[in-house]
């Protein structure tokens, strides 16, 4: 167990979504360093908006990332930083051999529970129930405990652990928002996600912080897919601030919401200064969380036809990469990675969405022989639409499925159903993965677009200083 009195402070100051710096014992700490709008590839930008001054950031210790996603690892941000500095990372060859392109030397990979010596600060790794590398920060020195929880999926169990290791939590960063931010697009449900943001508060509760600050979440998207801001964002801080009172009113005037340039100081026996603006090098714009209201019953945009690519009046690709080597790979890999699709005997149907109108493919798992064919197949029981411009740049290796999920070029309808012995079966909708994602892998889409990142601001000289 990690536990030692002290009577300074811990201090945090907020750059925008889970952009922070940490300050304690003398030591600075910028945590997923996201500095330039838009970002995630042009699909957001921060919310509230923000002015930053990256030639004024004050010098830094370290950096942590702690996870691979866009709006956590950003290259452009990361050029512009010290090369000297110490980062800290999960165990991604993606993240890893980025930062290694840019000339960071000063390497600290870790797993979960890792712990990672700063000074007097000590940093405990803690995990999360998520497919890809990622964990959140227990920061502990003789001033405070921090525990930024960023993006990870807390279990009870993690809590727990992290709770007796570092003998009790000063300021918990925690997760809040229950977002939805494929459902619209996959056709799950958009009604309000009660029993996730149940969790999410009962964590909070579990940790039983002296005060919390929401953590992450805030950013919005941009058009063309700024629709999507009314179905993904369920919870307003306000009502977070109100719930969690409700639910621990010891808490009550305790919890924070941190916009870019505020912060917050945590001081001995858990008493907190909130300062609004305090930063000179990062403010808040203009509040326009407004933009955020949940309102999944005026979402009634249908998908757009997109930009086309230079190509498009001539169709012809379309049919000769759908009837020709995306027939194949149906072919050849139908009886191992999309076995699913033909024990399931799917009947998949493809919109593509060009300018001037759809064309529609289908190919049905449940015959003899897969081919694609063209036309309208009424009896589809998983149908993808796509724009005709996404399609082409995952052609091309230009972009990534994130960006053309997130960006609202893409959607599924999964209506797959069996019946055995008179019953009705349905599937798990995790288990039928549209075949493009398989024809298109998004691993190698995303390592080129982290290549071409860094070819683009690799040369770029650090702004700030480092200590």
């Amino acid at each position: 167990m990690y536990k030692e009195s002290g009577g300074g402070s811990i201090k945090i100051t907020m750059v925008g979504h889970a952009t922070v710096v940490v300050e304690s014992c003398g030591k600075r700490i910028l945590m997923d360093p996201v500095l330039f709008d838009p970002h995630q590839e042009g699909l957001f930008a921060i919310c509230p908006s923000r002015e930053v001054d990256t030639s004024a950031l004050p010098a830094l210790d370290a950096i942590v990332i702690s996870h691979r996603h866009l709006d956590h690892f950003d290259v452009h941000s990361l050029a512009v930083l010290p090369r000297d500095l110490l980062v800290i990372c999960p165990e991604d060859p993606l993240i890893i051999s980025a930062l290694e392109q840019l000339g960071f030397e000063d390497l600290e990979p870790v797993h979960d529970w890792s712990t990672v010596p700063i000074g007097p600060l000590t940093l405990l790794m803690t995990p999360s129930k998520c497919p890809v590398p990622e964990f959140g920060i227990l920061v502990a020195g003789p001033e405070g405990t921090l525990w930024n929880q960023v993006d990870t999926i807390v279990s009870m169990e993690t809590v727990k652990q992290a709770r007796a290791w570092a003998g009790g939590v000063d300021l918990l960063m925690c997760g809040w928002q229950p977002m939805l931010e494929s459902a619209y697009l996959w056709n799950r449900s958009i009604s309000f996600p009660a029993e996730e943001y149940a969790r999410l508060l009962s964590v909070a509760r579990k940790v039983d912080p002296s005060a919390i600050v929401p953590a992450s979440c805030g950013f919005r998207y941009l058009a063309p897919a700024e629709h999507l801001n009314r179905v993904v964002f369920p919870v307003t801080h306000e009502r977070f601030v109100a719930d969690v009172s409700t639910l621990m009113p010891h808490l009550a005037g305790k919890v924070h919401p941190l916009f870019p340039g505020d912060s917050i100081t945590m001081g001995a026996n858990g008493t907190h200064v909130v300062e609004r603006q305090e930063a000179n090098w990062v403010r808040m714009k203009v509040d326009d969380r407004s933009r955020l209201d949940f309102m999944p019953n005026q979402v009634d945009r249908i998908l757009r036809a997109g930009d086309p690519p230079d190509d498009e009046s001539d169709e012809s690709w379309i049919r000769e990469l759908l009837q020709g080597p995306f027939q194949e790979f149906l072919q050849h890999r139908a009886a191992s990675t999309l076995l699913p699709m033909l024990e399931w005997g799917v009947v998949y149907q493809l919109r593509i969405h060009l300018q001037g109108g759809t064309m529609f493919f289908h190919a049905d798992f449940g015959s003899s022989k897969i081919t694609v064919e063209r036309g309208r197949e009424p009896r589809a029981t998983y149908t993808t639409d796509i724009e005709a411009g996404a399609l082409k740049r995952l052609v091309d290796g230009q972009t990534t499925w994130g960006a053309v999920i997130l960006g609202g070029e893409y959607r599924v309808l999964q209506t797959v159903m069996s019946f055995e012995e008179g019953q009705a079966a349905l599937p798990n909708p995790e288990v039928l993965g549209d075949p493009l994602w398989h024809f298109f892998p998004h691993e190698p889409l995303l390592q080129r677009h982290v290549d071409r990142e860094v070819k683009r601001w690799g040369s770029t000289s650090a702004d700030a200083p480092s200590a």
